[in-house]
């Protein structure tokens, strides 16, 4: 009934909108979760021992850019040298404001 590459494009195709709700539904709540924090409180840090908030969310940006791109996304992270490969914080580094 269908060749292999048609069975290909029928499954990506699914997997897409398996997918396509799930980045709607997390948008929604990464932008409920970033609303009203100042960028003072984005950049602290519990007993200087925690990643502040900023990472957190640049770490969340990273991950949603590298599923994308598994799912045939050719858009890259502006911001990948700070999180990629898991990449831990660094206090020296000048990470990218919080914004909607």
């Amino acid at each position: 009934m269908f060749d292999t590459k048609e069975k290909e494009l029928v499954l990506e195709a699914k997997t897409l909108q398996l997918a396509i709700p799930q980045y709607r539904m997390h948008t929604q709540l990464f932008d409920n979760a970033i609303e009203n924090i100042s960028g003072f409180d984005a950049l602290k840090r519990i007993n200087d021992v925690t990643n502040h908030f900023v990472w957190m969310a640049g770490n969340m940006v990273n991950t949603r850019y590298w599923l994308a791109n598994i799912l045939g996304v050719e858009d890259t992270d502006p911001n990948d040298e700070l999180f990629k490969d898991a990449r831990a914080l660094d206090p020296k580094a000048n990470y990218p404001e919080l914004g909607i």
